[in-house]
């Protein structure tokens, strides 16, 4: 029996993952609403950054959410994966 399934903690990891994604909007827009060349350079960038600055990067993301899909999150779709 896998217990993330039944209510109440099925509604509570919905809520969750739905304030997440609310709060998360305009960080996700910055590399969704734009084409795919734009987004290819803002993802190198990132990563370069990543790469000289890894503290300062993660510092300024502590705000945000892990990103983890509702579906991955789910033990049961984990384990099909591995």
């Amino acid at each position: 029996m896998n217990s993330l399934i039944i209510p109440p903690v099925a509604e509570v990891l919905s809520q969750l993952f739905h304030d997440a994604e609310r709060a998360d909007r305009p960080l996700i827009e910055l590399f969704t609403d734009v084409d795919a060349a734009a987004r290819e350079e803002k993802i190198t960038r990132f990563l370069q950054e990543e790469k000289t600055d890894y503290r300062g990067v993660y510092g300024r993301m502590r705000e945000h959410y892990l990103n983890i899909s509702a579906t991955l999150g789910h033990f049961e779709a984990v384990s099909k994966h591995i």
